[in-house]
């Protein structure tokens, strides 16, 4: 299985961190059926970094990026 990496700002500025839990997110949901994984029961790690980055998500998820241009966050938002 895929493993989410992260990027730090100075490799790739906000919302880069953001967008990046959006696709990790969407590629859990897209996958879901493959690796027989819940997908309305995704939960997020919690750890100082992650924390911030899942707050942040959580604050934004609607929010639009570059990435993300009508501001949604995973399939059930849209």
């Amino acid at each position: 299985m895929a493993k989410a990496d992260k990027r730090v700002a100075d490799q790739a500025p906000y919302p880069a961190a953001v967008d990046n839990v959006r696709n990790s997110i969407q590629w859990l949901k897209d996958h879901a059926e493959t690796y027989n994984i819940g997908a309305n029961r995704i939960t997020l790690p919690d750890g100082s970094a992650d924390s911030h980055l899942i707050e942040l998500f959580g604050y934004a998820a609607n929010t639009p990026t570059l990435l993300h241009p009508k501001g949604l966050g995973p399939k059930e938002n849209q």
